[in-house]
């Protein structure tokens, strides 16, 4: 974003994979931590799905997430055509993404979409079509980390799970004595 850009709304498109209670149980908390600041979640679904192995006719049951693209999509395109944007970033490296961005692009060429990838989620194809582009880095990441704990007034904190945390890099220090160090100044010669 530039300097005179104004933020107005910050969407978070997500399903909740309820088999895994642990991971479910993170997740809101994220999801609740996100609300805390202001970003909207919006919500698809899992729906389990009966696949046959072709070879062997093993049967399992696999959960495919629903309604999260078409969601973000339904979205983008609502919020274009209400003019409630000039410029709109999309954090995603998911090639789904690329046709909403391509039609935004053609039906609104005054808007600028730009493409922001989490590190490691690169996508050529969505980046090419985005009018702008970068890679969230590990220094932001870590930057962009929320306090532990965050305090919502009224209400209980919200805990970072402990496997999320991540421990501040802490600066190698000198070596200790009990001799005096005197510091070497260069005497201009």
């Amino acid at each position: 974003m530039a300097a005179d850009d104004t933020l107005v709304d910050v969407y978070y498109f997500t399903a909740i994979a309820e088999w895994n209670v642990a991971s479910a149980q993170k997740h809101k908390k994220y999801i609740q931590a996100l609300n805390n600041s202001g970003v909207k979640s919006i919500f698809g679904q899992f729906k389990r799905f009966d696949k046959k192995c072709k070879n062997c006719n093993f049967k399992t049951t696999i959960p495919t997430e629903k309604k999260t693209d078409v969601n973000l999509a339904v979205r983008m395109i609502e919020a274009a055509f209400k003019d409630k944007f000039d410029k709109a970033f999309l954090v995603s490296g998911d090639t789904d993404q690329a046709p909403i961005v391509a039609s935004i692009k053609g039906l609104f060429p005054q808007k600028t979409i730009g493409v922001i990838s989490p590190m490691g989620r690169e996508n050529g194809a969505l980046r090419r079509i985005a009018h702008i582009h970068s890679t969230i880095s590990e220094e932001i990441l870590k930057d962009s980390m929320f306090p532990n704990p965050i305090i919502v007034p009224g209400k209980t904190q919200i805990e970072c799970p402990s496997d999320w945390v991540v421990e501040p890099e802490v600066p190698p220090q000198p070596p200790t004595s009990s001799a005096t160090q005197i510091p070497l100044i260069p005497d201009g010669k």
